[in-house]
């Protein structure tokens, strides 16, 4: 009989996803922030802010979304650091959709010497705007 495999941290959809906690000064005035994985792209938000990501569907304008891929957490008032190994377990980043559009246009071009070929499309992402309306720690 074959041996079970170990599992690797950070691999596969079983593996444990681990946080470390440090101490990290607190500063004053500041707000919490953390860095989330949204659309593809890991961006730093904080609570009550607007923030643009690739096209997240299935959502509404209005719907409420919770943001479970959390990769580091800054609380201000404890002074605490949480750093996910890859994600942190114990914090969620909930927001608010707030509107679909699309993004500027970006002009893309085809040439090819001495053939009398040229080509121009244009290209709009879709685009999510939500608001961090809470960090939970």
């Amino acid at each position: 009989a074959a041996a079970a495999r170990p599992a690797v941290a950070g691999r596969g959809a079983f593996a444990a996803a681990r946080a470390t906690v440090v101490d990290s000064p607190a500063e004053a005035g500041k707000k919490n922030y953390a860095v989330i994985e949204v659309g593809g792209h890991q961006t730093i938000v904080e609570e009550g802010r607007l923030y643009s990501s690739n096209r997240l569907t299935g959502t509404e304008p209005g719907d409420v979304v919770e943001f479970k891929r959390v990769l580091l957490a800054k609380d201000q008032g404890e002074g605490k650091l949480h750093l996910g190994e890859p994600y942190v377990d114990d914090v969620t980043v909930v927001g608010e959709i707030v509107d679909h559009h699309k993004g500027k246009k970006i002009l893309v071009q085809k040439y090819k010497p001495k053939k009398h070929y040229k080509k121009r499309t244009g290209h709009r992402q879709h685009l999510t705007q939500f608001r961090v309306t809470e960090i939970r720690m």
